[in-house]
């Protein structure tokens, strides 16, 4: 008779899962105008997994389909702020996915400003947080 024993993720080793620049167009803008036109974001989200049993089982990781949809419904609300968008897909993937991640990393990038002299690839934020 054989029996799988799960092996223990070092407490040295890290995963992450990742979705990078998916991009949304998103009624985010400090400005109406840029509410109502809706803005090109692009979006990168990294989870670091809390070290656990590898089992091979979806239920232990994140799943890119739900990530993303993650991202699409919560950057279809209405917001001032990047920054706020940030904290709204946060919260939601802490509450889809309690006790999985040990800390999160969310970059929004605005490649159009409407700033005379713009002259950049991107403006944007970094959200960060542990858990």
């Amino acid at each position: 008779m054989l029996f799988f024993v799960p092996q223990i993720l070092s407490s040295n080793l890290m995963i992450s899962v990742f979705l990078e620049n998916q991009h949304v167009k998103a009624p985010v803008g400090w400005y109406a105008e840029e509410r109502t036109a809706r803005v090109d974001l692009y979006i990168t989200v990294r989870a670091a997994l809390k070290p656990q049993q590898i089992h091979d089982e979806l239920s232990r990781t994140l799943d890119y389909a739900s990530l993303v949809k993650i991202v699409i419904t919560e950057s279809a609300k209405e917001r001032k702020l990047l920054e706020t968008l940030a904290e709204g897909i946060a919260q939601t993937l802490q509450l889809e996915y309690p006790g999985i991640m040990s800390n999160i990393e969310i970059v929004i990038r605005k490649k159009n400003l409407p700033v005379h002299g713009f002259n950049a690839d991107a403006a944007g934020i970094v959200f960060t947080e542990e858990y």
